[in-house]
């Protein structure tokens, strides 16, 4: 027969390593956890009237972005797409 001591070490156990894999998690960068894939956010190599990744609040030259991974072309367009440089139109 197990003492209670030993199930209460066994339940403090479990709680901890509960504990480091939230603080584990909470640890990874925010923007890491944001970025989408090129297919969620609907990309294309190519810009959606005068909306193009150039003129988008996230786009970071000469072929980033903030929120979607990858070679990201000037004049491509996704779903994420915020005016913020100048000559940009409204985002959704």
């Amino acid at each position: 027969m197990k003492d209670k001591s030993e199930l209460s070490r066994r339940k403090l156990l479990g709680q901890a390593l509960s504990g480091a894999a939230l603080v584990g998690a909470a640890s990874v960068p925010a923007q890491a956890i944001n970025r989408m894939n090129k297919v969620a956010s609907k990309y294309q190599n190519h810009p959606n009237g005068d909306k193009r990744c150039a003129l988008c609040m996230h786009f970071r030259p000469p072929h980033s972005c903030e929120v979607v991974p990858g070679n990201i072309s000037p004049n491509g367009w996704c779903k994420w797409f915020r005016a913020g440089k100048a000559g940009g139109s409204m985002g959704y």
